[in-house]
């Protein structure tokens, strides 16, 4: 006899992703400003198994239900950008924003946990260029800083016998 695996799992989730972007010519020819906002709103993420007894929204819930895995999935999740060109200088300046997320939907605080909210988090990015002529084509040097703030992750428990959480700050791992 032939046999195939079979796949009782569904999801169900819902959500709107948007993104807009304006670019301003400047004075000089290749003098240009533009800004962009992408960003992402998630209401729904529910996954249905024969293996979950009561399935739970997963969004902005770090522990999921299926399968009891750490995910990243919060309920907003915005980009910001501003890029500046003159000439052959350009700046830019991205900020991500990351919504707050429950530790575990299934626990009580109080009761079961002392612990069970992540909050949200801003980063900051910027990059500096400068394109020079070498060797008849123009090469482009950059400076790039992540974490432009320095912003510490949030903290955030780590699950026993687990790695601990990519938010997790070093000196709690």
């Amino acid at each position: 006899t032939l046999t195939a695996p079979f796949n009782l799992t569904s999801q169900e989730t819902d959500g709107v992703d948007f993104e807009g972007r304006w670019q301003v010519p400047l004075g000089g020819s290749e003098d240009k400003l533009t800004l962009r906002l992408l960003g992402s709103y998630v209401h729904k993420n529910i996954v249905y198994s024969p293996l979950i007894a009561n399935p739970v929204n997963d969004v902005a819930n770090l522990i999921s239900q299926s399968l009891g895995a750490i995910t990243s999935q919060p309920r907003w999740r915005v980009t910001g950008a501003v890029n500046y060109q003159h000439g052959a200088f350009g700046a830019y300046l991205q900020t991500r924003y990351i919504g707050a997320f429950t530790w575990d939907k299934t626990k009580t605080l109080g009761v079961d946990t002392d612990f069970n909210h992540i909050a949200s988090q801003v980063y900051m990015d910027a990059q500096f260029s400068m394109k020079i002529p070498f060797l008849g084509k123009d090469q482009e040097l950059y400076i790039n800083v992540q974490n432009l703030l320095d912003e510490l992750p949030p903290s955030s428990p780590s699950r026993r016998g687990g790695t601990p959480l990519p938010t997790q700050p070093p000196e709690h791992q």
